[in-house]
C-alpha cells in the first residue's frame, strides 16, 4: 500500500548569522513554500511514498546557496500509517493535513527573500547526515520574493544509479516526443539543462537515392537522410520537469551537431554544425563491419547543408514579467546575437581560449572541422578561428592547425598555472603522435605536438568522449573514450605508422580499429596516454561513439556507443575514478556494466550544476536486412550522492 503527500515547507536558512545581506525582517517573511515531493521509481512516477522509505526521515534543507545544508536542515519523520503517535505517524497523523485536503503538509517557517535559494531533499531511513539516502533531489535557482506563497514541485530519484525520464514522466511539450540525434546539451550555473537542435527526423534512403546526395557512395552502403530542428527546450533536473523556450534557435532552419560552449557568465555558444545531412555507414572493404559519416547536404532551397552561423543563449531571456504560476519561470531563455562565422564548421573542437587572465573577455577558439570545398564536404580541415565575446565577432587566424582535424575531441587542460587545450584526434590516417595530438597554449598560432615520446597512432581517435577526471575546474587529467579510427601498420624503424593502398579504390586505407579507454595525463612535465586500470578489452564496452560525464566527486561516467563495428547500440556503462597518489586512472568495478537504460549510439551528456549527470538523445540503427534507425527521447539522469 502506498501513500501520497507533499511537503508545505519553510525553513529559517541562518541569513542573519551567515549572510547579511540576505532579507529576512521581522514580518516580512514569505508565507511557506509548498513543496510537492514525488518519486520515480521502476513502477514511474507518482507521489506516492516508497515502501522502502516508510518509517524513515525527510532531511530537507532550503538555504542560501553559500549555505550549509549540515547546520541548515531539519530532519521530518515520514512515519507509518499505523503509528502508535503523532511522531511514529509522522506525514501520515492527521495533524500533518493543515489545509484539510486529505493530504499531509509540513510547515517550517520564515523563509528569507530575494535571496538565492537552493533546495535539497534526501530520504534516508536514519536522522544521520552520514546516512546515505536511499532517494535525493537537488534544486537551485529558488527566489522567494516579499510576502510570496509559491509551490516547488521536486522529483526523487534513487541515489547513485540510473533513471529515466520519458516525455510522459518530463511532462514535455508536443514535438519533444519523437527523439533526437546530434543535439546539444549543457548544463547551466542555475541548474536548469538547456537541450539544443539535434535532428528529429532520420529516414532510410536507398542506395540510388543515397547517391543523388552523395554521389561517390560504396556499393552496399547503408544510408539514412537527416534533418534538424531549430527547438530548443531547459530540462529541470531537480523537479523532473521540461520546457521549450519561447522562442527557437536564431537559425531557422535548426543545427545538429554543432559546437556548444558554456562561458563564464552563463551564456552559452553555439556555433556551426548542420541542418540537413545523410548519414552513412559504408562497408570495410575486408567484410569487418561498418565505417559511419556524416555528410551535409542541402536537399531544398531553405536547408543549408554545412552552417556557418554562431548564436548565444541567455539564460533570463524573455522572462515572464508576471509569473502566474509563481514557480520561478523555469521556462526562461532564449537566443541571440546570431552572427556569422569565419567559415563553416561541423565538427570543429571548440573550447575557451587558454588564459591565466580571469579578468580577460572570454573567448572561444574553433579548431578545424569537416572543410566546405569541395561538395561534398567530408575532409578535414586546417583552419580555426577565434570568437571574441567583446566584439561578438569570430575572426579567421592567418594560422593553421599542424595537421588537418575533423571529429577530434578537446581538451581543456592545466599544467602547473598554465591553462592549454589538448585536440585529440580528427586525424584519417594518423602516422605519428604529432598527428593524433596537438597541444594549444595561450598565444599558439598552431599548437604543439604531443610530448610523449612515444607513438600511440594505433589509437587514433573519430569522435571521442573526452572528460576530466577528479578536477574539473583545473583539469591535469582527461579520460578519452570511443576510439575508434585508423589501425596502420607499423614501421619499427621509424616508428611511423603506414596506411596500405587500396588498388581497387585508389585510396590509402588503414584497417579502422577501436581501443579501450585511455587517460591523457598532464601531471607532470612528460606528457602521457596511460591505461585505466581494471579495464578488459575483452569484455567491456570500448564505447564507441558514447558519451562521458564528469560527476561531482572527480569519477567519470561513461555509457552507450556500440561495442564494434556492426554498430548495434549497447546498454553498457562505467565509471572511472582517479587515484592521485598512485597518479592512475581505475574502473569502479561497483557499478554493474549493463544498467544504462537506453541502447543508443550518439548519446550525449552533461554535468549539472548540483553534480549529476543528464544524458539525452541518440539513435540505434540496423544496417542489415531491412536498414532501419530509431531516434531517442530519453533523458537519462545519473544521480550521484
Amino acid at each position: 500500500m502506498k501513500f501520497h503527500f507533499r511537503v508545505a515547507a519553510s525553513l529559517v536558512a541562518g541569513c542573519a548569522v551567515l549572510l547579511p545581506a540576505c532579507r529576512q525582517d521581522e514580518g516580512d517573511a514569505v508565507q511557506p513554500l509548498g513543496v510537492r515531493l514525488q518519486f520515480l521509481t521502476d513502477e514511474g512516477l507518482s507521489s506516492a511514498i516508497p515502501d522502502a522509505l516508510l518509517g524513515g526521515f525527510l532531511n530537507i534543507c532550503i538555504a542560501p546557496l553559500e549555505g550549509d545544508c549540515r547546520s541548515l536542515s531539519s530532519f521530518i519523520p515520514i512515519g507509518r500509517p499505523d503509528g502508535g503517535d503523532a511522531f511514529e505517524r509522522g506525514l501520515f497523523d492527521p495533524t500533518a493535513d493543515l489545509d484539510g485536503d486529505g493530504r499531509p503538509e509540513y510547515p517550517v517557517r520564515d523563509l528569507p527573500y530575494d535571496t538565492d535559494l537552493k533546495v535539497e531533499i534526501k530520504a534516508v531511513m536514519f536522522p544521520s547526515f552520514d546516512e546515505v539516502p536511499l532517494y535525493s533531489a537537488k534544486f537551485l535557482g529558488l527566489r522567494l520574493a516579499k510576502g510570496e506563497r509559491r509551490f516547488l514541485t521536486v522529483t526523487l530519484t534513487p541515489v547513485n544509479q540510473f533513471s529515466t525520464f520519458d516525455p510522459t514522466v518530463l511532462q514535455a511539450p508536443e514535438g519533444f516526443a519523437g527523439g533526437r540525434l546530434g543535439a546539444s546539451v549543457t548544463g547551466l550555473p542555475d541548474g536548469r539543462v538547456l537541450i539544443a537542435g539535434g535532428f528529429d527526423s532520420a529516414v532510410p534512403l536507398t542506395l540510388a537515392n543515397c547517391r543523388a546526395h552523395v554521389p561517390d557512395v560504396a556499393d552496399g552502403a547503408v544510408c539514412f537522410y537527416l534533418m534538424a530542428t531549430p527547438k530548443a527546450y531547459v530540462l529541470v533536473p531537480g523537479s523532473g520537469r521540461i520546457h521549450e523556450l519561447r522562442e527557437p534557435l536564431g537559425e531557422p532552419t535548426g543545427r545538429a551537431f554543432h559546437s556548444a560552449v558554456a562561458l563564464p557568465d552563463g551564456r552559452v555558444l553555439l556555433a556551426g554544425g548542420v541542418d540537413a545531412a545523410v548519414l552513412t555507414f559504408t562497408p570495410l572493404p575486408d567484410g569487418g563491419g561498418w565505417f559511419p559519416g556524416l555528410v551535409p547536404v542541402s536537399p531544398r532551397v531553405e536547408a543549408k547543408g554545412l552552417l556557418r552561423t554562431f548564436e548565444l543563449f541567455e539564460p533570463n531571456e524573455n522572462a515572464l514579467v508576471d509569473n502566474p504560476n509563481r514557480d520561478g519561470d523555469p521556462g526562461r531563455g532564449g537566443f541571440t546575437g546570431l552572427g556569422d562565422l569565419a567559415t563553416p564548421r561541423l565538427f570543429s573542437a571548440a573550447a575557451l581560449w587558454p588564459t591565466s587572465d580571469a579578468l580577460a573577455p572570454p573567448r572561444v577558439v574553433l579548431l578545424g572541422g569537416v572543410d566546405p570545398s569541395p561538395v561534398p564536404a567530408t575532409r578535414p580541415s586546417m583552419t580555426w578561428e577565434n570568437w571574441d565575446s567583446a566584439t561578438g565577432l569570430s575572426e579567421l587566424s592567418t594560422g593553421s592547425l599542424l595537421k588537418p582535424r575533423a571529429m577530434a575531441g578537446v581538451a581543456r587542460m592545466h599544467y602547473d598555472d598554465s591553462p592549454e587545450i589538448w585536440i585529440v584526434g580528427g586525424a584519417p590516417s594518423a602516422a605519428n603522435d604529432t598527428d593524433v595530438f596537438t597541444i594549444w597554449q595561450d598565444g599558439a598560432t598552431a599548437g604543439s605536438p604531443f610530448g610523449g615520446g612515444t607513438s600511440h597512432a594505433d589509437k587514433n581517435f573519430l569522435l571521442p568522449a573526452i572528460t576530466p577526471l577528479r578536477n574539473a575546474v583545473a583539469p591535469r587529467v582527461h579520460l578519452v573514450v570511443g576510439s575508434i579510427g585508423p589501425r596502420c601498420e607499423r614501421a619499427e624503424a621509424e616508428d611511423v605508422y603506414t596506411p596500405t593502398y587500396d588498388a581497387e579504390t585508389g585510396q590509402w586505407w588503414c584497417p579502422p580499429s577501436v581501443a579501450p579507454p585511455y587517460v591523457i595525463n598532464r601531471a607532470t612535465a612528460a606528457t602521457r596516454l596511460d591505461a585505466v586500470s581494471g579495464w578488459d578489452p575483452a569484455a567491456d564496452a570500448p564505447h564507441v561513439l558514447g558519451a562521458a560525464v564528469t560527476l561531482g566527486d572527480g569519477s567519470a561516467l561513461v555509457v552507450g556507443g556500440a561495442n564494434g563495428f556492426d554498430f548495434a547500440a549497447t546498454r553498457a556503462s562505467h565509471r572511472v575514478t582517479w587515484n592521485e597518489s598512485t597518479m592512475t586512472a581505475q574502473k569502479d568495478a561497483a557499478l554493474p556494466a549493463a544498467v544504462y537504460p537506453v541502447a543508443a549510439l550518439f548519446p550525449v551528456g552533461t554535468a549539472t550544476a548540483t553534480g549529476d549527470a543528464v544524458f539525452f538523445g541518440g539513435a540505434s540503427v540496423t544496417l542489415t536486412g531491412s536498414p532501419a534507425i530509431q531516434l531517442s527521447d530519453a533523458v537519462v539522469i545519473y544521480n550521484q550522492e
